[in-house]
């Protein structure tokens, strides 16, 4: 690929490539755009920004990937990458082979030698999610054969057993345990539904456990706790979230995501043109940019609605309690009370705003902020009072005012509001 804007996972490529500028053995230039899972053993042949894996890096991110062939040229030339233009650092969990490259440098990632290229365990301390294991994940990516470098899965031929049922509206596959959920990957334009709710302690997953995501998820009113996240890329329990998408009714606690690169956030990284509906999210969120407690970039028409966030987020810039940066999106009806804290376009709600935020709130003593780039900044009080809400045109069960779906109820003066199916979560 010449130019990488969006998403590329589980790909990889053993072709000769040749170029002037911006040659890389996967991609030529990684323009914020996201590399997940994927691998390069051609050789790359440039003048400048040439890379085994990728050319040039502009913000973009790499994350547990690798290249082998043979790189050569004459200005910043490097085993994996060849030149970090933005100087970002967004290479994670990633290496190259430095007798096969001919190089000991690259503008990211890590080298090493052929017999701890095909080792397995020098993938298994970077976090990589083999088959067999589920402390780096239940999504099984990777095998490996003695000799030989690791290999995609499904590439050897494997069908994975995916969960009961069929994936489409009426019958979606159903979401019972870790396993399940790490099969999700797999099919990203089906329609799932959770059974249970889910406990995911003893894991930490090195990317998104859905770095990629079109379809439907119905959390169906269940809970998924200690989602323990470390890595690059959009970073949350989805990568990101493509136009068609919707994520709804799911509750995400004690969420611990960690991310190097831009676009992070509890429940999804970014989204794209999708929706997210009576979802929230408690925990901790850190990132770089776009970081926000239930989401981190929210753009192209994407819908967040009657959601809300307890997280404590940290970032650099555009960093939210809700949404780290709303860029053509719409927030309705939402809010957070967690600590916010960054250096630039910081605030209770949303950091940066493009987009459309109405009827939604933040905390403005809980998150230690007074302003948002949306929203309306309340006192802890204020926030504990249906009143604020009914007047906003919030629909709360018993009353009939602002509609009858009954999305919400509180215990007032003692919470904030909940939604309807906390009442009583299945």
């Amino acid at each position: 690929m010449g130019i990488n804007f969006g998403s590329i996972t589980r790909s990889y490529s053993t072709d000769r490539v040749v170029a002037y500028w911006s040659a890389g053995g996967l991609v030529g230039s990684n323009s914020r755009g996201s590399i997940t899972t994927s691998y390069s053993t051609g050789p790359v042949t440039g003048f400048g920004d040439v890379g085994g894996l990728v050319g040039r890096s502009l913000g973009g991110s790499i994350t547990t990937s690798y290249s082998t062939g043979v790189v050569t040229g004459d200005g910043w030339v490097g085993g994996l990458v060849g030149n970090d233009l933005f100087g970002t650092g967004g290479v994670t969990s990633s290496f190259w082979d430095i007798e096969t490259s001919g190089l000991n440098w690259s503008a990211g990632g890590t080298g090493l030698t052929t017999a701890k290229m095909q080792n397995v365990e020098t993938f298994l301390s970077a976090e990589w999610d083999f088959v067999g294991e589920i402390h780096n994940g239940t999504r099984d990516h990777w095998r490996i054969s003695p000799g030989d470098y690791p290999r995609l899965r499904f590439h050897a031929g494997e069908t994975l057993v995916m969960p009961s049922g069929f994936g489409t509206v009426e019958e979606p596959y159903l979401i019972r345990d870790a396993r399940d959920l790490g099969t999700v990957w797999f099919d990203p334009l089906a329609h799932y539904r959770l059974e249970s709710s889910l406990d995911l302690s003893g894991t930490t997953w090195s990317m998104a456990v859905v770095p990629w995501f079109g379809g439907t998820f119905d959390g169906n009113g269940h809970v998924i706790s200690n989602l323990q996240m470390t890595g690059g890329g959009r970073l949350g329990m989805f990568g990101l979230l493509d136009s068609g998408a919707s994520i709804s009714n799911l509750g995400l606690e004690a969420v611990d995501v960690n991310g190097t690169s831009w676009a992070v956030g509890g429940l999804a990284g970014r989204v794209w043109g999708g929706n997210i509906i009576a979802c929230y999210s408690t925990g901790t969120v850190t990132g770089r940019d776009s970081v926000g407690g239930l989401v981190g970039s929210s753009s192209r028409g994407s819908i967040i609605t009657t959601s809300y966030s307890n997280c404590t987020v940290t970032g650099s810039g555009q960093v939210g309690g809700l949404v780290g940066q709303v860029w053509g999106g719409n927030v309705i009806a939402c809010y957070s009370t967690g600590i916010v804290t960054g250096d630039w376009s910081v605030g209770g709600l949303v950091g940066s705003n493009e987009g459309s935020v109405t009827s939604s709130f933040w905390d403005i003593e809980t998150s230690q902020q007074t302003a948002s780039a949306g929203g309306i900044g309340l006192t802890t009080a204020e926030m504990q009072d249906i009143n604020t809400f009914l007047d906003a045109g919030w629909d709360f069960i018993g009353e009939p005012e602002n509609g009858t779906e009954d999305i919400w109820w509180i215990l007032e003066g003692q919470d904030y509001p909940r939604l309807w199916w906390e009442l009583d979560e299945p």
